[in-house]
């Protein structure tokens, strides 16, 4: 998906002069003094990583929704999700994006998923003192956690399509050589995270018990 969408784009990142996608000459408005290659690989890898394990995290609560939840409020919470992630992703994303612009878009979608994994690790802790309370929180930030995480896909596309071409045009490299490198880079890590975090909580979610494995979630979600 992201590849198609770089490989797509015509318009520079900063003054909306169009370019041609297969053109591999470095003729740009982009100053390449300020953007150095140093701090294209640092925002690229903070953002990559940021994204990564938020999404990681909002993967797991999915995850263990049902068996933390109950069946009925955690496959509501589930459907709630995929459902506003389906209505953002179609309908709300682009306007969003270009309005705030992908950098803000990112901040805004995992700022979401942020919110949807603390209101799920707090629906656990209230579902054993109040079943109302819990469920509206529950349904509330899984319709946050939903339209963040569909922000946050579209506003990914923009930031990386951008990045590519500013450090093909930084590196004098063929566009369609940046844009498999940082793609691939991208999905080793987002794939990671999840793996990672989600055999970790696993692990500890078997061996030592809920109140542990909301605890991990509630670092991942801080980090």
């Amino acid at each position: 998906l992201s590849s198609t969408t770089l490989l797509q784009t015509k318009v520079c990142p900063l003054d909306d002069r169009e370019i041609n996608a297969d053109d591999t000459t470095t003729d740009t408005s982009i100053p390449s003094s300020k953007y150095s290659i140093n701090t294209l690989n640092n925002n690229f890898y903070a953002v990559s990583l940021s994204f990564s394990v938020s999404t990681a995290c909002a993967t797991c609560c999915l995850a263990y929704a049902i068996p933390l939840l109950e069946h009925k409020l955690g496959g509501l919470s589930s459907g709630l999700f995929f459902t506003f992630y389906a209505i953002s992703s179609f309908l709300l994303s682009k306007p969003m994006v270009t309005m705030l612009g992908p950098k803000n878009s990112l901040v805004c979608g995992i700022a979401g998923q942020t919110i949807y994994v603390f209101g799920f690790i707090i629906s656990i802790f209230l579902n054993i003192v109040s079943n109302h309370l819990s469920f509206v929180i529950c349904c509330i930030s899984s319709c946050i956690g939903g339209a963040a995480s569909g922000l946050l896909w579209a506003s990914q596309g923009v930031y990386l399509s951008r990045h590519v071409i500013m450090y093909a045009n930084s590196t004098s490299q063929q566009l369609d050589n940046v844009t498999a490198d940082f793609t691939a880079i991208f999905a080793v890590m987002l794939l990671s995270s999840e793996m990672i975090v989600k055999v970790l909580i696993t692990l500890i979610f078997y061996f030592f018990g809920t109140l542990t494995n909301l605890i991990t979630l509630n670092l991942g979600a801080a980090l």
